[in-house]
């Protein structure tokens, strides 16, 4: 039996992986194109608009991590992301129509989300649902909605890349300008493909018979926990996430050994030096790391959109290594 065969009856199995992965590009290319009619009909008061909350759990709410420092970064508006029960938890009586509760729900089925929107749409606050398809539970809790039209039936990485697409232009929808923000169309051609082809080739045992930690700083911790998730849910290797500060704060680099693997995430070139120095002591701890540096005269965003994709590229092949040496996938249902 080949690897797809193997595979095809666990959660997120990898030949859709793949084929996601694959058509991301293309996709986020299309949405360039077509963002600004997914917001029609959005019934916003834009003109009132200050505040911004992104709801979501999972891969939404790291993707809403990432949007919200990059929101807080290049617009006037503040922004949060928050989990699911985090939200549900908060005192509606301080949101008003300054407030824009953005919930997210890729799969739009029955989980803490809707009832998250169930939640926001009692407050004073506009709300907003963010979801892949119609015809959903969660779909029919709102009147203002944004279809993404991501696939995700895969591990999340179009679907997730997409939703932080679609959180970006938010600040062009309620500002009426993004400065630092032109899409994806910027991206040299190929980008996304040599990236595979960098992981295709990587020797790549080294991630099997090590702890994995990401390190990852405000634009990049939501990148961060993201590449954690996807480590421990495709190739289920053993991977954490902190962010650099802390990481430094907590006087963890002195507890570092050899057999431990730092995979360090910049956001921005202001960022690099702090993050040459971490990379530097955790090699001289015994330790092995590498940095998803900036690439020279990249924009923040079109690092980020990147930044992703190495993840993704990460967690496909190290999965399909996985299930070559004999591993087996989670093949139960999630149970909400």
């Amino acid at each position: 039996m080949n690897v797809w065969e193997v595979d095809a009856q666990s959660i997120m199995p990898l030949a859709a992986t793949r084929e996601e992965i694959d058509t991301t590009f293309s996709f986020l290319k299309r949405l360039d194109l077509t963002w600004r009619s997914l917001f029609v009909g959005h019934r916003l008061e834009v003109d009132k608009l200050r505040h911004l909350i992104l709801v979501g759990s999972g891969d939404s709410w790291t993707a809403a991590l990432i949007a919200a420092a990059w929101i807080e970064r290049h617009s006037v508006l503040s922004c949060v992301a928050r989990q699911t029960f985090d939200f549900l938890s908060t005192d509606l009586t301080r949101y008003g129509r300054e407030t824009l509760i953005v919930a997210i729900s890729a799969s739009g089925r029955l989980s803490p989300v809707t009832e998250a929107i169930t939640y926001a749409n009692a407050s004073q606050a506009q709300v907003l649902g963010l979801t892949n398809v119609g015809g959903t539970p969660f779909s029919r809790l709102t009147d203002s909605l944004v279809f993404i039209g991501a696939t995700k039936r895969g591990m999340p990485t179009q679907s997730t890349s997409a939703t932080l697409y679609l959180l970006l232009r938010l600040v062009d929808v309620i500002e009426g300008v993004s400065p630092g923000f032109n899409g994806v169309s910027g991206l040299p051609p190929g980008s996304f493909s040599e990236i595979g082809e960098a992981w295709k080739t990587k020797e790549r045992r080294l991630y099997r018979e090590s702890m994995v930690t990401f390190l990852g700083n405000h634009l990049t911790w939501g990148a961060a926990l993201t590449g954690a998730n996807l480590l421990s849910c495709g190739p289920q290797i053993r991977s954490y996430a902190f962010p650099l500060e802390e990481f430094h704060h907590a006087l963890r680099l002195n507890q570092v050994k050899a057999g431990e693997h730092f995979i360090l995430l910049p956001g921005s070139r202001s960022e690099r030096t702090f993050y040459f120095q971490t990379r530097d002591a955790l090699l001289n701890q015994g330790a092995s790391c590498e940095m998803i540096d900036v690439p020279p005269n990249a924009d923040e965003a079109s690092h980020l959109f990147c930044l992703l994709q190495h993840l993704y590229e990460m967690s496909w092949y190290l999965a399909v290594d996985f299930i070559e040496q004999g591993g087996q996938r989670v093949r139960h249902q999630e149970s909400y």
